[in-house]
Protein backbone atom coordinates (compact mmCIF):
# COMPACT_ATOMS: atom_id res chain seq x y z
CA UNK A 1 0.00 0.00 0.00
CA UNK A 2 1.59 3.35 -1.10
CA UNK A 3 1.95 6.03 1.39
CA UNK A 4 -0.41 8.00 -0.73
CA UNK A 5 -3.35 5.87 -0.21
CA UNK A 6 -2.09 5.49 3.50
CA UNK A 7 -2.72 9.17 4.10
CA UNK A 8 -6.27 8.92 2.53
CA UNK A 9 -7.02 6.48 4.97
CA UNK A 10 -5.97 7.72 7.74
CA UNK A 11 -7.82 11.62 6.96
CA UNK A 12 -10.60 9.97 6.27
CA UNK A 13 -10.89 7.82 9.23
CA UNK A 14 -9.77 11.16 11.15
CA UNK A 15 -13.29 12.50 9.44
CA UNK A 16 -15.45 9.96 10.95
CA UNK A 17 -13.99 9.86 14.53
CA UNK A 18 -15.09 13.91 14.41
CA UNK A 19 -18.08 13.33 12.36
CA UNK A 20 -19.60 9.87 11.06
CA UNK A 21 -19.43 7.64 8.58
CA UNK A 22 -22.09 8.86 6.81
CA UNK A 23 -20.90 12.29 6.49
CA UNK A 24 -17.20 10.83 5.14
CA UNK A 25 -19.21 9.21 2.05
CA UNK A 26 -20.30 12.65 1.02
CA UNK A 27 -17.15 14.66 1.84
CA UNK A 28 -14.82 12.41 0.25
CA UNK A 29 -16.95 10.76 -3.15
CA UNK A 30 -17.38 7.23 -1.96
CA UNK A 31 -19.66 4.68 -1.58
CA UNK A 32 -20.11 2.74 1.75
CA UNK A 33 -18.10 -0.54 0.23
CA UNK A 34 -15.89 1.84 -0.67
CA UNK A 35 -15.55 2.93 2.84
CA UNK A 36 -15.00 -0.83 3.96
CA UNK A 37 -12.36 -0.98 1.97
CA UNK A 38 -10.20 1.84 3.26
CA UNK A 39 -11.13 0.59 6.58
CA UNK A 40 -9.97 -2.92 6.03
CA UNK A 41 -6.81 -1.68 4.38
CA UNK A 42 -5.54 0.68 6.97
CA UNK A 43 -6.16 -1.54 9.99
CA UNK A 44 -3.92 -4.00 8.11
CA UNK A 45 -0.81 -1.59 7.99
CA UNK A 46 -1.87 0.17 11.42
CA UNK A 47 -2.65 -2.79 13.98
CA UNK A 48 -2.81 -0.16 16.81
CA UNK A 49 -5.88 1.38 15.14
CA UNK A 50 -7.62 -1.18 14.79
CA UNK A 51 -9.87 -0.59 17.74
CA UNK A 52 -11.47 2.73 16.46
CA UNK A 53 -11.98 1.01 12.83
CA UNK A 54 -13.43 -2.17 14.54
CA UNK A 55 -16.44 0.45 16.46
CA UNK A 56 -16.52 2.38 13.04
CA UNK A 57 -16.88 -0.69 11.43
CA UNK A 58 -19.64 -1.75 13.83
CA UNK A 59 -21.83 1.38 13.84
CA UNK A 60 -22.08 0.36 9.43
CA UNK A 61 -23.72 -2.89 9.77
CA UNK A 62 -27.89 -3.25 10.40
CA UNK A 63 -28.70 -2.89 14.40
CA UNK A 64 -28.91 -6.88 14.20
CA UNK A 65 -25.71 -7.05 13.17
CA UNK A 66 -24.07 -5.16 15.29
CA UNK A 67 -23.06 -7.34 18.49
CA UNK A 68 -21.83 -10.18 15.87
CA UNK A 69 -19.52 -8.09 14.15
CA UNK A 70 -17.96 -6.06 16.79
CA UNK A 71 -17.89 -8.94 19.09
CA UNK A 72 -17.28 -11.81 16.35
CA UNK A 73 -19.95 -13.89 18.26
CA UNK A 74 -20.14 -17.03 16.98
CA UNK A 75 -22.17 -18.13 14.52
CA UNK A 76 -24.26 -20.71 13.03
CA UNK A 77 -21.61 -21.50 10.14
CA UNK A 78 -18.94 -19.94 8.33
CA UNK A 79 -16.13 -20.92 6.58
CA UNK A 80 -13.69 -19.77 4.19
CA UNK A 81 -10.39 -21.94 2.16
CA UNK A 82 -8.22 -19.77 0.48
CA UNK A 83 -5.50 -21.68 -1.49
CA UNK A 84 -2.57 -19.75 -2.02
CA UNK A 85 -0.68 -22.09 -4.76
CA UNK A 86 -3.69 -22.17 -7.16
CA UNK A 87 -4.82 -18.59 -6.66
CA UNK A 88 -8.36 -19.92 -5.91
CA UNK A 89 -10.52 -19.04 -2.62
CA UNK A 90 -14.08 -19.69 -1.11
CA UNK A 91 -16.31 -18.33 1.61
CA UNK A 92 -19.21 -20.38 2.72
CA UNK A 93 -21.57 -18.78 5.24
CA UNK A 94 -24.82 -19.90 6.84
CA UNK A 95 -25.98 -17.62 8.99
CA UNK A 96 -29.47 -15.62 10.41
CA UNK A 97 -27.21 -12.64 10.49
CA UNK A 98 -24.78 -12.69 7.52
CA UNK A 99 -27.16 -12.02 4.96
CA UNK A 100 -25.23 -10.55 1.87
CA UNK A 101 -22.40 -11.17 0.16
CA UNK A 102 -20.90 -7.57 1.11
CA UNK A 103 -21.40 -8.83 5.01
CA UNK A 104 -19.56 -12.26 4.31
CA UNK A 105 -16.65 -10.87 2.70
CA UNK A 106 -16.53 -7.92 5.55
CA UNK A 107 -16.85 -10.85 8.23
CA UNK A 108 -14.57 -12.51 6.94
CA UNK A 109 -11.86 -9.69 6.65
CA UNK A 110 -10.33 -11.20 2.87
CA UNK A 111 -7.63 -9.02 1.27
CA UNK A 112 -9.52 -7.37 -1.41
CA UNK A 113 -6.02 -6.01 -2.50
CA UNK A 114 -5.33 -9.64 -3.40
CA UNK A 115 -8.72 -11.16 -3.92
CA UNK A 116 -10.91 -10.84 -5.89
CA UNK A 117 -14.73 -12.29 -6.11
CA UNK A 118 -16.29 -13.52 -9.43
CA UNK A 119 -19.20 -15.36 -8.80
CA UNK A 120 -21.35 -15.84 -5.53
CA UNK A 121 -24.70 -17.76 -4.58
CA UNK A 122 -27.08 -16.42 -2.17
CA UNK A 123 -30.06 -19.32 -1.13
CA UNK A 124 -32.25 -18.12 1.70
CA UNK A 125 -35.29 -19.80 3.87
CA UNK A 126 -37.71 -19.29 6.36
CA UNK A 127 -37.24 -21.58 10.06
CA UNK A 128 -39.96 -21.07 13.08
CA UNK A 129 -38.15 -21.17 16.41
CA UNK A 130 -40.08 -21.28 20.19
CA UNK A 131 -38.25 -18.65 22.26
CA UNK A 132 -38.73 -18.47 25.93
CA UNK A 133 -39.86 -15.84 27.81
CA UNK A 134 -39.39 -14.49 30.92
CA UNK A 135 -42.47 -15.83 32.33
CA UNK A 136 -41.38 -19.35 31.18
CA UNK A 137 -43.61 -19.33 28.99
CA UNK A 138 -43.10 -20.21 24.84
CA UNK A 139 -43.88 -17.79 21.64
CA UNK A 140 -43.21 -18.48 17.85
CA UNK A 141 -40.67 -16.63 16.22
CA UNK A 142 -39.53 -16.50 11.95
CA UNK A 143 -36.45 -16.18 11.26
CA UNK A 144 -34.44 -16.14 8.10
CA UNK A 145 -31.32 -18.19 7.12
CA UNK A 146 -29.14 -16.84 4.68
CA UNK A 147 -27.06 -19.46 2.74
CA UNK A 148 -24.14 -17.40 0.91
CA UNK A 149 -20.97 -18.80 -1.24
CA UNK A 150 -18.64 -16.74 -2.70
CA UNK A 151 -15.90 -17.45 -5.06
CA UNK A 152 -12.65 -15.59 -5.03
CA UNK A 153 -9.27 -15.47 -7.39
CA UNK A 154 -5.84 -13.93 -6.90
CA UNK A 155 -5.80 -10.40 -8.71
CA UNK A 156 -3.17 -10.96 -11.16
CA UNK A 157 0.07 -8.81 -10.37
CA UNK A 158 -0.19 -5.83 -12.73
CA UNK A 159 3.08 -4.85 -13.34
CA UNK A 160 2.39 -2.10 -16.07
CA UNK A 161 0.62 -0.42 -13.52
CA UNK A 162 3.33 -1.11 -10.46
CA UNK A 163 6.19 -0.41 -12.50
CA UNK A 164 5.49 1.26 -15.80
CA UNK A 165 4.94 4.93 -14.40
CA UNK A 166 8.13 4.75 -11.97
CA UNK A 167 9.64 3.49 -15.34
CA UNK A 168 8.64 6.33 -17.38
CA UNK A 169 9.55 9.00 -14.65
CA UNK A 170 12.82 7.93 -14.26
CA UNK A 171 13.41 8.14 -18.31
CA UNK A 172 11.53 11.24 -18.48
CA UNK A 173 14.28 12.57 -15.89
CA UNK A 174 17.14 10.92 -17.30
CA UNK A 175 16.88 10.92 -20.92
CA UNK A 176 19.92 10.92 -22.90
CA UNK A 177 20.45 13.11 -25.87
CA UNK A 178 21.48 11.29 -29.09
CA UNK A 179 23.54 12.37 -31.32
CA UNK A 180 21.32 12.78 -34.56
CA UNK A 181 23.10 11.15 -37.68
CA UNK A 182 24.25 13.07 -40.83
CA UNK A 183 22.82 11.92 -44.00
CA UNK A 184 23.51 13.17 -47.82
CA UNK A 185 22.47 10.35 -49.91
CA UNK A 186 24.51 10.34 -52.87
CA UNK A 187 22.08 8.40 -54.92
CA UNK A 188 19.22 8.20 -54.18
CA UNK A 189 17.33 8.48 -51.46
CA UNK A 190 16.22 4.47 -49.16
CA UNK A 191 14.51 3.63 -46.84
CA UNK A 192 15.25 0.43 -44.77
CA UNK A 193 13.05 -1.76 -43.24
CA UNK A 194 14.27 -4.12 -40.24
CA UNK A 195 11.62 -6.78 -39.92
CA UNK A 196 11.79 -8.91 -37.23
CA UNK A 197 8.09 -10.29 -36.64
CA UNK A 198 6.74 -13.10 -34.03
CA UNK A 199 10.04 -13.33 -31.87
CA UNK A 200 7.84 -14.72 -28.42
CA UNK A 201 10.85 -13.23 -26.70
CA UNK A 202 9.49 -15.06 -23.60
CA UNK A 203 8.62 -18.63 -25.21
CA UNK A 204 9.91 -21.95 -24.22
CA UNK A 205 10.38 -24.64 -26.23
CA UNK A 206 12.79 -28.06 -25.26
CA UNK A 207 14.60 -29.44 -28.04
CA UNK A 208 14.43 -33.21 -26.88
CA UNK A 209 10.42 -32.71 -27.03
CA UNK A 210 9.90 -29.62 -30.01
CA UNK A 211 13.75 -30.28 -32.11
CA UNK A 212 14.49 -26.83 -30.21
CA UNK A 213 15.42 -25.15 -27.80
CA UNK A 214 14.57 -21.49 -27.12
CA UNK A 215 13.85 -19.22 -24.19
CA UNK A 216 14.47 -15.64 -22.87
CA UNK A 217 18.23 -15.21 -23.31
CA UNK A 218 18.26 -17.35 -26.50
CA UNK A 219 15.58 -14.73 -28.27
CA UNK A 220 17.38 -11.83 -26.49
CA UNK A 221 20.55 -12.75 -28.36
CA UNK A 222 18.63 -14.28 -31.43
CA UNK A 223 16.98 -10.71 -32.18
CA UNK A 224 19.78 -8.54 -31.76
CA UNK A 225 22.15 -10.92 -34.12
CA UNK A 226 19.76 -10.64 -36.55
CA UNK A 227 19.02 -7.06 -36.39
CA UNK A 228 22.84 -6.02 -36.10
CA UNK A 229 23.14 -8.41 -39.39
CA UNK A 230 20.59 -6.97 -41.67
CA UNK A 231 21.63 -3.58 -40.00
CA UNK A 232 25.66 -4.31 -41.39
CA UNK A 233 24.47 -5.70 -44.47
CA UNK A 234 22.06 -2.84 -45.62
CA UNK A 235 24.98 -0.64 -44.60
CA UNK A 236 27.13 -1.96 -46.65
CA UNK A 237 25.11 -2.41 -49.73
CA UNK A 238 23.10 0.97 -49.40
CA UNK A 239 24.74 3.32 -46.86
CA UNK A 240 25.50 6.59 -48.39
CA UNK A 241 21.34 6.66 -49.46
CA UNK A 242 19.82 5.12 -46.72
CA UNK A 243 16.92 8.02 -45.78
CA UNK A 244 15.40 6.62 -42.83
CA UNK A 245 15.19 3.19 -41.03
CA UNK A 246 11.75 1.60 -40.30
CA UNK A 247 11.12 -0.89 -37.13
CA UNK A 248 8.07 -2.41 -37.13
CA UNK A 249 7.43 -3.25 -33.14
CA UNK A 250 4.99 -5.43 -32.01
CA UNK A 251 3.99 -8.43 -33.26
CA UNK A 252 4.01 -10.72 -30.86
CA UNK A 253 7.45 -9.39 -29.46
CA UNK A 254 6.61 -10.74 -25.90
CA UNK A 255 4.83 -13.64 -26.51
CA UNK A 256 3.29 -12.71 -23.13
CA UNK A 257 0.67 -9.97 -22.06
CA UNK A 258 0.54 -10.47 -17.75
CA UNK A 259 1.32 -12.88 -15.31
CA UNK A 260 -1.49 -14.92 -15.92
CA UNK A 261 0.99 -16.82 -19.09
CA UNK A 262 -2.61 -16.99 -20.83
CA UNK A 263 -3.50 -15.31 -24.63
CA UNK A 264 -5.77 -12.82 -23.72
CA UNK A 265 -8.31 -13.35 -25.84
CA UNK A 266 -8.64 -17.21 -26.27
CA UNK A 267 -6.97 -17.94 -22.77
CA UNK A 268 -4.77 -20.36 -23.85
CA UNK A 269 -1.68 -21.90 -21.74
CA UNK A 270 1.62 -21.01 -23.01
CA UNK A 271 5.02 -22.22 -22.39
CA UNK A 272 6.54 -19.22 -20.62
CA UNK A 273 10.63 -18.79 -19.90
CA UNK A 274 11.22 -16.76 -16.84
CA UNK A 275 8.92 -13.81 -14.74
CA UNK A 276 7.30 -10.91 -16.66
CA UNK A 277 9.44 -7.94 -14.98
CA UNK A 278 12.41 -9.54 -16.16
CA UNK A 279 11.12 -10.30 -19.32
CA UNK A 280 10.02 -6.69 -19.64
CA UNK A 281 13.46 -5.22 -19.26
CA UNK A 282 14.98 -8.24 -20.96
CA UNK A 283 13.00 -6.50 -24.04
CA UNK A 284 13.39 -3.12 -23.39
CA UNK A 285 17.23 -3.34 -23.33
CA UNK A 286 17.56 -5.34 -26.02
CA UNK A 287 15.61 -2.64 -28.13
CA UNK A 288 17.26 -0.17 -27.16
CA UNK A 289 20.42 -1.33 -27.96
CA UNK A 290 19.20 -2.39 -31.56
CA UNK A 291 17.70 1.14 -32.07
CA UNK A 292 21.12 2.97 -31.30
CA UNK A 293 22.73 0.85 -33.51
CA UNK A 294 20.56 2.03 -35.99
CA UNK A 295 20.69 5.59 -35.11
CA UNK A 296 24.49 5.49 -36.23
CA UNK A 297 23.30 5.17 -39.39
CA UNK A 298 20.06 7.22 -40.03
CA UNK A 299 17.03 8.35 -38.68
CA UNK A 300 14.78 5.27 -37.08
CA UNK A 301 10.96 5.43 -37.08
CA UNK A 302 9.70 2.78 -34.61
CA UNK A 303 6.25 1.91 -35.10
CA UNK A 304 3.59 -0.35 -32.87
CA UNK A 305 2.27 -2.81 -34.81
CA UNK A 306 0.47 -5.28 -32.20
CA UNK A 307 -0.49 -9.11 -32.38
CA UNK A 308 -2.61 -11.56 -30.59
CA UNK A 309 -0.50 -12.65 -27.64
CA UNK A 310 0.75 -9.08 -26.31
CA UNK A 311 -1.31 -6.35 -27.58
CA UNK A 312 -1.14 -4.34 -24.08
CA UNK A 313 2.86 -5.24 -22.93
CA UNK A 314 4.01 -4.49 -26.58
CA UNK A 315 1.97 -0.84 -26.14
CA UNK A 316 3.52 -0.44 -22.75
CA UNK A 317 6.90 -1.38 -24.44
CA UNK A 318 6.70 1.27 -26.95
CA UNK A 319 6.11 4.17 -24.43
CA UNK A 320 8.95 3.13 -22.28
CA UNK A 321 11.11 3.86 -25.73
CA UNK A 322 9.32 7.09 -26.13
CA UNK A 323 10.26 8.33 -23.28
CA UNK A 324 13.87 7.08 -23.21
CA UNK A 325 14.13 8.66 -26.75
CA UNK A 326 12.59 11.82 -26.29
CA UNK A 327 15.47 13.89 -26.19
CA UNK A 328 16.57 12.34 -29.92
CA UNK A 329 15.40 14.63 -32.78
CA UNK A 330 16.46 11.82 -35.04
CA UNK A 331 14.22 8.69 -32.93
CA UNK A 332 10.38 8.56 -33.15
CA UNK A 333 8.43 5.82 -31.20
CA UNK A 334 5.00 5.78 -32.60
CA UNK A 335 2.23 4.68 -29.68
CA UNK A 336 -1.39 5.23 -31.24
CA UNK A 337 -3.05 1.95 -30.10
CA UNK A 338 -4.40 1.70 -33.57
CA UNK A 339 -3.84 -2.13 -34.52
CA UNK A 340 -2.86 -1.78 -37.93
CA UNK A 341 -0.86 0.81 -39.17
CA UNK A 342 0.36 2.18 -42.23
CA UNK A 343 3.30 4.65 -43.73
CA UNK A 344 4.69 5.95 -47.10
CA UNK A 345 7.92 6.45 -48.16
CA UNK A 346 8.13 8.64 -51.49
CA UNK A 347 6.31 6.27 -54.31
CA UNK A 348 5.61 3.10 -51.75
CA UNK A 349 2.92 2.42 -49.73
CA UNK A 350 3.40 0.16 -46.65
CA UNK A 351 0.91 -1.22 -44.28
CA UNK A 352 1.71 -3.23 -41.41
CA UNK A 353 -1.23 -5.81 -39.91
CA UNK A 354 -1.06 -8.97 -38.02
CA UNK A 355 -3.45 -11.00 -39.96
CA UNK A 356 -4.73 -13.79 -38.41
CA UNK A 357 -6.74 -15.73 -41.26
CA UNK A 358 -5.41 -17.00 -43.89
CA UNK A 359 -7.34 -14.81 -46.55
CA UNK A 360 -5.85 -11.68 -47.16
CA UNK A 361 -8.46 -10.04 -49.89
CA UNK A 362 -9.84 -8.15 -47.31
CA UNK A 363 -6.40 -5.68 -46.53
CA UNK A 364 -6.28 -3.80 -49.89
CA UNK A 365 -9.80 -2.73 -49.13
CA UNK A 366 -9.23 -2.36 -45.68
CA UNK A 367 -6.14 0.36 -46.01
CA UNK A 368 -7.50 1.58 -49.20
CA UNK A 369 -10.70 2.92 -47.46
CA UNK A 370 -9.26 3.92 -44.00
CA UNK A 371 -10.08 7.51 -43.39
CA UNK A 372 -6.09 8.73 -42.96
CA UNK A 373 -3.83 5.84 -44.88
CA UNK A 374 -6.58 5.72 -47.38
CA UNK A 375 -5.01 9.32 -48.86
CA UNK A 376 -1.11 7.83 -48.46
CA UNK A 377 -2.44 4.59 -50.58
CA UNK A 378 -4.29 6.93 -52.96
CA UNK A 379 -0.46 9.03 -53.30
CA UNK A 380 1.46 5.57 -53.71
CA UNK A 381 2.44 3.67 -56.72
CA UNK A 382 3.51 0.83 -55.37
CA UNK A 383 1.57 -0.44 -52.53
CA UNK A 384 2.67 -3.03 -50.23
CA UNK A 385 1.16 -4.88 -46.85
CA UNK A 386 3.43 -6.86 -44.58
CA UNK A 387 1.51 -9.37 -41.90
CA UNK A 388 3.00 -11.63 -39.27
CA UNK A 389 1.48 -14.64 -37.07
CA UNK A 390 2.03 -17.52 -39.04
CA UNK A 391 5.84 -17.52 -38.89
CA UNK A 392 6.26 -18.51 -42.54
CA UNK A 393 7.40 -16.62 -45.47
CA UNK A 394 4.02 -17.88 -47.09
CA UNK A 395 1.55 -19.90 -45.77
CA UNK A 396 0.31 -22.13 -48.63
CA UNK A 397 2.42 -21.35 -51.67
CA UNK A 398 5.71 -20.58 -49.99
CA UNK A 399 6.36 -17.74 -52.42
CA UNK A 400 7.83 -14.61 -52.05
CA UNK A 401 4.61 -12.11 -52.10
CA UNK A 402 1.00 -12.39 -52.58
CA UNK A 403 -0.19 -9.75 -55.19
CA UNK A 404 -3.75 -9.15 -54.71
CA UNK A 405 -5.29 -6.04 -56.41
CA UNK A 406 -1.62 -4.76 -57.66
CA UNK A 407 -0.90 -5.62 -53.81
CA UNK A 408 2.34 -7.33 -52.83
CA UNK A 409 0.89 -8.92 -49.52
CA UNK A 410 4.31 -10.42 -47.28
CA UNK A 411 3.91 -12.83 -44.96
CA UNK A 412 6.95 -12.19 -42.72
CA UNK A 413 8.92 -15.39 -41.11
CA UNK A 414 9.62 -15.23 -37.66
CA UNK A 415 13.38 -16.36 -35.79
CA UNK A 416 11.28 -17.76 -32.92
CA UNK A 417 11.30 -21.75 -31.64
CA UNK A 418 8.94 -24.64 -32.17
CA UNK A 419 6.76 -24.58 -29.06
CA UNK A 420 4.84 -28.12 -28.09
CA UNK A 421 1.48 -26.94 -28.73
CA UNK A 422 2.90 -26.09 -32.76
CA UNK A 423 5.35 -29.43 -32.31
CA UNK A 424 1.71 -31.74 -31.51
CA UNK A 425 -0.31 -30.14 -34.78
CA UNK A 426 2.58 -30.69 -37.29
CA UNK A 427 3.56 -27.27 -37.73
CA UNK A 428 7.51 -27.42 -38.02
CA UNK A 429 8.27 -26.73 -41.54
CA UNK A 430 9.29 -22.77 -41.46
CA UNK A 431 12.44 -21.73 -41.90
CA UNK A 432 13.59 -19.47 -39.05
CA UNK A 433 14.72 -15.84 -40.20
CA UNK A 434 14.34 -12.13 -40.43
CA UNK A 435 14.25 -10.10 -43.13
CA UNK A 436 15.27 -6.65 -44.56
CA UNK A 437 13.80 -4.69 -47.05
CA UNK A 438 14.70 -1.63 -49.17
CA UNK A 439 13.04 1.01 -50.51
CA UNK A 440 14.10 3.52 -53.25
CA UNK A 441 11.70 7.08 -52.88
CA UNK A 442 10.95 7.43 -56.74
CA UNK A 443 11.84 3.55 -57.99
CA UNK A 444 10.10 1.92 -55.09
CA UNK A 445 10.76 -1.43 -53.50
CA UNK A 446 14.33 -2.30 -54.75
CA UNK A 447 15.23 -5.97 -52.72
CA UNK A 448 14.97 -8.03 -50.02
CA UNK A 449 17.72 -10.59 -48.13
CA UNK A 450 17.75 -12.28 -45.07
CA UNK A 451 19.41 -13.14 -42.06
CA UNK A 452 18.76 -16.94 -41.59
CA UNK A 453 18.89 -17.90 -37.31
CA UNK A 454 22.09 -18.16 -36.33
CA UNK A 455 22.29 -21.82 -34.94
CA UNK A 456 20.65 -23.17 -38.47
CA UNK A 457 23.71 -21.55 -40.09
CA UNK A 458 26.25 -23.09 -37.32
CA UNK A 459 24.81 -26.73 -38.05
Amino acid sequence: MSNTSIQRCIEILEFIENNSWQQALTQYGIKKEALKDYLRKIAREKPNLKPKIDAIRAEMLPPNQTKMQSDKEPIESFETDFNEKAGTGKIDSTSTKITTVEDAIDFSEVDTDVWEYYRSKVNHWDVTMKLKKSDGTEEPKTVTNYQITVWFQRKVKNFIEEGLLSLLNKFEEKAPTFKTPIVNPSTEPCMVEIAIFDQHLAKLCWRRETTTDWNLKISRDSYVYSFVDLLTKANHLRGNSIEKIVVPLGQDFFHIDDASNKTPKGKNELDVDDRLDKIFSTGVEALIHCIVEANKIAPVEVIYSPGNHDQSSTYFLCKVLEAYFKNSESITVDTEPEIRKAIAFGNTFIGFAHWQKKNVDPLATIFSTHPVYGKLWGNSKYKEVHTGHFHKKDETSFLPVITDRAVMIRKIPSLTGTDFWHYEHAFVSNTRMAECYIYDKESGPAGYFTSVYKEDIEK
